[in-house]
């Protein structure tokens, strides 16, 4: 198999896999399709009516749980807010405390680097297809041109 084609086919794959991460983002931890985004306002209005079952806080700015109809829920914490510890226990509901995610080591590393390895490659492949020659043949701009004899 040729090098440009190696290239090509890794190239396609390392696009397909942070296609996938991007659109893979975003559920919930417990797994629920059925999941509404509040407004804090209205967050604290389901928790003084004794509708949110449980809570689970996701790293320091994203609450997550589920209400006692089944439904999912999420929220953000405003920064001028520090008390929802607080508020949540004053109506015993239990609180589960979750780390933020952070991407390991060598997806940060990918993440950064990879834009500037993928034009270095193209660039790289087409220096090669360069030094093949002008008119006479092999060249980059020698697309459709017959070397029949």
């Amino acid at each position: 198999m040729k090098r440009e084609n190696i290239l090509i086919i890794l190239s396609m794959l390392v696009l397909a896999f942070f296609l996938a991460k991007m659109f893979d983002g975003g559920s919930m931890s417990s797994g629920s399709q059925r999941t509404q985004e509040l407004i804090y306002s209205d967050f604290k209005a389901l928790v003084a009516s004794g509708e949110v079952v449980n809570a689970q806080i996701v790293g320091d700015s994203l609450i997550e749980g589920f209400t006692q109809d089944g439904l999912g829920y999420r929220t953000y914490i405003p920064a001028e807010d520090p008390s929802v510890i607080d508020y949540l226990r004053l109506y015993q509901i239990p609180i589960n405390y979750v780390p933020e995610k952070s991407l390991p080591w060598y997806l940060s590393i990918l993440i950064n680097w990879g834009p500037f390895l993928l034009i270095f490659g193209i660039w790289m492949v087409l220096m090669r297809r360069m030094q093949g020659g002008g008119a006479g043949g092999g060249g980059l701009f020698s697309i459709g041109r017959s070397r029949a004899k």
